[in-house]
């Protein structure tokens, strides 16, 4: 297990677990940590986020390197895309982070959901020379409970944080997260989810948010969770700075302070980059999540 690692992890994609990844990992690198991000999800969305998706040197890996590490039982000795930002490398993953999802579950028996004395064995010596060179490791893992690949990354984190809606299927995901940790309990029994952040709500959404709080009270009390499960702070709702994030490969800090004061008219045309007016706001949000990260955890 390494102690200086989080994991992220959702049943389903579009919760925001890459953009709380992405973000997490870039104000703790733009505070002076030196952090790692181990992407886990074939879908390779972090890479839109951080802006590397289209590049040379990131097309040119697509998880390959974690995948060779895994199958000859070594180490990386470095992550194929150094200095995505200051502070801040990247494994990245692609079209064989499939395959490498496919060997593990090949690897062990049932998928993986049986091997407790082996769980993190395969992703463990692949970053076995890599983690003691960092502050923070962020595993960014595949959206599904189940996935051998994912008992993998539980199997080497300390934290776990979850991306949740406020509705019913969320409620059953928390419950589904709990369970997954159970899975490796035995190979990593210091793994504890740490927190689940509410994600695209309005600014408003207090009620909602309280009444989420209570509808999983039983849940939380019954798995033995720290009652304060849900953080504080919750990820507001602003589609113009989430699309133009992506376009743009920046980080909600970095969007804002490109496009945050940009003239609002170019040649009497409204300026198309100029960002929307939750700009701000997103950026704070992100900046109370990585607070609260931090004194819950002392990454």
């Amino acid at each position: 297990m390494f102690g200086n690692s989080i994991a992220l992890m959702s049943g389903k994609g579009g919760v925001g677990k890459t953009t709380l990844a992405s973000n997490i990992a870039g104000i703790l690198a733009a505070v002076g940590r030196k952090v790692l991000v181990v992407d886990l999800d074939h879908q390779a969305d972090l890479g839109k986020d951080l802006g590397y998706a289209y590049t040379e040197e990131g097309l040119a890996d697509g998880g390959s390197a974690l995948l060779s590490a895994a199958i000859s039982q070594v180490s990386l000795d470095k992550p194929p895309l150094v200095g995505v930002r200051d502070n801040l490398d990247v494994i990245p993953s692609g079209g064989q982070t499939e395959a490498l999802k496919k060997f593990i579950e090949s690897y062990y028996p049932d998928g993986g959901a049986q091997a407790y004395e082996h769980h993190g064995a395969i992703l463990g010596g692949a970053l076995y020379d890599l983690v003691d060179d960092y502050d923070v490791v962020v595993f960014d893992c595949p959206p599904d409970f189940t996935s051998g690949l994912v008992y993998e990354a539980l199997a080497c984190t300390r934290w776990l944080l979850v991306p949740s809606a406020v509705d019913a299927a969320s409620e059953e995901g928390l419950i589904n997260a709990h369970l997954a940790t159970q899975v490796v309990a035995e190979r990593n029994p210091d793994l504890e989810m740490v927190g689940a952040v509410l994600f695209d709500l309005p600014s408003n959404a207090s009620r909602l948010a309280q009444e989420f709080n209570e509808d999983i009270a039983a849940i939380v009390a019954h798995a033995g969770l720290r009652e304060d499960l849900v953080f504080p702070t919750w990820v507001r709702t602003s589609k113009k700075s989430a699309r133009d994030m992506r376009k743009y490969g920046k980080l909600a800090h970095e969007y804002y302070g490109e496009h945050g004061t940009l003239d609002r008219w170019v040649d009497g045309k409204f300026n198309p980059d100029l960002a929307s007016g939750a700009a701000e706001a997103l950026k704070d949000d992100f900046q109370f999540i990585v607070r609260e990260l931090i004194e819950r955890t002392g990454l």
